[in-house]
């Protein structure tokens, strides 16, 4: 269970939070955690992009598979630069 109501996803994961070293470190060990059991941020539907993007839906299909916990299913740099 996570301390945080925001879950690990919520602001300051990774960051100094409100200066306090320890806070924004266990967040990120949060997110670690969660990441490793295959949970992933959510991501806002193409349509809720503002401004909208025309490229959002393909963004964001990019992102859920270099999300895929397995590493050989994930697409290859040059997909993700093109």
């Amino acid at each position: 269970m996570c301390p945080n109501p925001q879950g690990p996803w919520g602001s300051g994961v990774g960051e100094e939070s409100a200066g306090i070293r320890g806070r924004s470190e266990v967040r990120l060990y949060e997110a670690i955690d969660r990441v490793i059991k295959g949970d992933r941020p959510p991501l806002p539907e193409p349509s809720e992009v503002q401004p909208p993007l025309p490229e959002a839906e393909r963004l964001m299909e990019l992102t859920r598979s270099c999300w895929v916990q397995d590493q050989r299913r994930r697409p290859p740099m040059s997909k993700v630069r093109g």
